[in-house]
């Protein structure tokens, strides 16, 4: 059976490790790398799968018999115990835990992902969304509890809040794991949670329409969809206070899937830079203009006052690195390497409270008042 790849970007191979169990592979990479495209297919029924469940149910309950069952499974790791011994909402916990201390133990996260995969039916779909969230942060792609995985988000896409669909777009998108069916229930339930017009108002929502329009053109979906102009719409709704990291974000999305917008719109999110854009990250200005050039509404003031301030932003940079060569001796590069992750994850959209008496909740929009827009 042919492994899953990731394209390499001018690393040497012996950056990629490669560990491969039947019937599916893993894969570790670093972060320059890219997945490999991998479209699921359409679910159909397997008239095979009780035998091999009623198998594999045999073969478990003979390893807990009396010679094995007090003895419990090592979890190859000190400090997290197995996550086979955990309850749902512990195993949600320790995950996030292990995602925050950045734990890279290829065994450990293997075990994550067969215990995700035994109980996928059982956990609620705002764990798996948490979950999903979480093993796109550490990279650890399986292509086939993606592919268990889209079955479920498609039977529960009537539970799942915006936050929620943005979340899972992401990190399908994040990992090239392509699924027409999945694609088309998360779109009707955004579109239905949205309304006729869009989201109301509400700061929780700036970041996950950054990231659902991001993912949306990632996936190369038309720009007919009803989800991008109920997008374009909530993005003007929320445009003086909406920050300008994800506003980078949806004019990159909405060109990509070449959407063509009205010049009222674009006058309005040019006017809607003035006066913000003191502090921002050198990639938000530099992102700012080539979204702004590529609708051709970059006019001079705007060219003016986001040039300037990337000019201020390497000249900072380039003090910065003099200092740090001075402090120690040495002459460094004006702009140190770093590690650009692929895409922007948001895995702090579900925040999960570390503590035991605590059970990791969803983000839940509170419904704000509806602000109207006019029409072009």
């Amino acid at each position: 059976m042919a492994m899953n790849r990731p394209q390499k970007l001018g690393l040497p191979t012996k950056n990629v490790l490669h560990l491969q169990g039947p019937p599916k592979s893993f894969v570790v990479h670093p972060y320059d790398a890219r997945f490999a495209r991998w479209v699921i297919p359409a679910w159909q029924k397997n008239p095979h799968a009780w035998y091999k469940h009623k198998a594999y149910s045999v073969h478990w309950m003979r390893k807990q018999q009396l010679g094995s069952r007090f003895n419990e499974p090592h979890g190859y790791e000190p400090t997290f115990r197995d996550p086979a011994l955990l309850s749902h909402a512990a195993l949600v916990r320790q995950v996030y835990d292990a995602a925050e201390q950045g734990l890279e133990g290829d065994k450990y996260w293997r075990q994550v992902i067969k215990r995700i995969t035994q109980d996928r039916d059982v956990l609620p779909v705002a764990d798996l969304v948490i979950l999903v969230d979480v093993l796109a942060r550490v990279s650890k792609r399986d292509t086939f509890l993606m592919k268990v995985l889209s079955r479920e988000f498609i039977d529960d896409a009537h539970k799942m809040t915006f936050a929620d669909i943005a979340v899972v777009l992401n990190a399908y998108a994040f990992f090239a794991c392509h699924s027409d069916t999945l694609l088309e229930a998360l779109g009707a339930r955004a579109v239905e949670l949205m309304g006729e017009d869009g989201l109301p108002y509400d700061p929780a929502h700036f970041v996950p329409l950054g990231l659902l329009v991001t993912s949306w053109a990632k996936f190369g979906t038309v720009a007919e969809h009803p989800l991008v102009e109920l997008a374009a719409r909530s993005t003007l709704r929320m445009i003086k206070d909406l920050p300008l990291s994800e506003l980078q974000r949806i004019l990159l999305g909405m060109s990509k899937m070449r959407v063509p917008l009205a010049k009222e719109r674009l006058t309005v999110v040019s006017e809607s830079l003035s006066g913000r854009v003191e502090g921002e990250s050198l990639q938000t200005l530099s992102s700012l203009m080539r979204g702004l050039s590529l609708y051709g509404a970059a006019t001079p003031e705007i060219r003016r006052v986001l040039s300037a301030q990337v000019a201020k932003q390497i000249g900072e940079r380039a003090a910065d690195a003099a200092a740090a060569a001075q402090s120690i001796g040495s002459e460094a590069a004006p702009f140190p390497a770093g590690n650009d992750a692929p895409v922007a994850l948001v895995h702090g959209i579900h925040a999960v409270e570390t503590s035991p008496d605590a059970e990791p909740e969803p983000i839940v929009a509170d419904e704000g008042v509806l602000d109207e827009v006019e029409d072009d």
